[in-house]
């Protein structure tokens, strides 16, 4: 059997925040200003507060994709898009609130095996106007 991903990658890629945390680094060293990996914060607690609490801490702004957290592998892609504080009432915890950030309707995926890299686009969300959303 070939094993493409050792354990250790495995588990970080089904991290959204440890994946985050090491895509920033690479963007970071890239210093392209045309890569972008929005905020991301893991939301467990119940609370509107405590929820705009943490949203603000972790730099995370409306509109947000809330991606849901659940081990099921149905739900485990299930997301919500939240536009104002008025949507935080009805999330279902524990999701990452991910800041949404406008890309042309195409979602890019890197693959990388060994020293060969494989970019993927595939169909998304559309862009959303911005202006006029103040998270009420």
């Amino acid at each position: 059997m070939v094993v493409m991903n050792p354990l250790p990658s495995w588990r970080l890629l089904h991290d959204r925040l440890g994946a985050q945390k090491v895509a920033k680094k690479i963007v970071n060293l890239l210093k392209d200003p045309d890569i972008i990996v929005p905020n991301r914060v893991y939301l467990e607690s119940t609370g509107v507060e405590n929820t705009v609490k943490y949203l603000e801490e972790a730099g995370v702004t409306f509109p947000f994709v809330c991606k849901s957290s659940s081990k099921m592998h149905l739900e485990h892609h299930r997301m919500t898009l939240v536009f104002g504080r008025r949507g935080l009432k009805d999330l279902d915890l524990p999701c990452s609130a991910e800041s949404y950030a406008n890309h042309s309707g195409i979602l890019h995926k890197l693959y990388v095996i060994g020293e060969t890299h494989f970019v993927y686009g595939r169909p998304s969300l559309r862009n959303f106007a911005m202006s006029g959303l103040l998270g009420d």
